[in-house]
């Protein structure tokens, strides 16, 4: 859990500090602009990505977590029940979609504005 602490933290500094960095008075417009929009696009690609994968991984610690809780046994005996098995297989389908869709829906609010807003800007200066 650390380590992707820091790996996430290094990231989104180094992501943060990028998108802080535009500076149109050094180069074209345009090009300060679609750059911008790539780093943009590109950081909230590999946001979601991430937490495509992270969500198996937290649903597996929520099952780990529930083992060591009924014990070990118990979790084994309940796990070799194909009804459990099912369950388990349509909460984690359920859970990954919500978590995707909440995901996307959180990303749309907090960047959807801004990245329509430059691809609005960007295609005047095209036009």
């Amino acid at each position: 859990m650390i380590v992707l602490f820091v790996s996430y933290l290094f990231y989104y500094v180094k992501k943060i500090l990028l998108l802080n960095r535009f500076d149109s008075s050094k180069e074209n417009l345009k090009n300060s602009l679609q750059h911008l929009l790539d780093r943009l696009t590109t950081y909230l690609n590999f946001y979601k990505r991430s937490y495509a994968i992270l969500y198996p991984v937290y649903f597996c610690l929520g099952l780990l977590f529930g083992a060591l809780e009924k014990g070990l046994d118990d979790f084994l005996y309940r796990l070799s029940q194909p009804k459990t098995i099912l369950y388990l297989v349509l909460l984690a389908g359920v859970f990954f979609l919500f978590t995707i869709w909440i995901t996307n829906w959180y990303l749309k609010k907090l960047y959807g504005n801004h990245l329509d807003k430059l691809k609005e800007l960007l295609n005047e200066l095209k036009g």
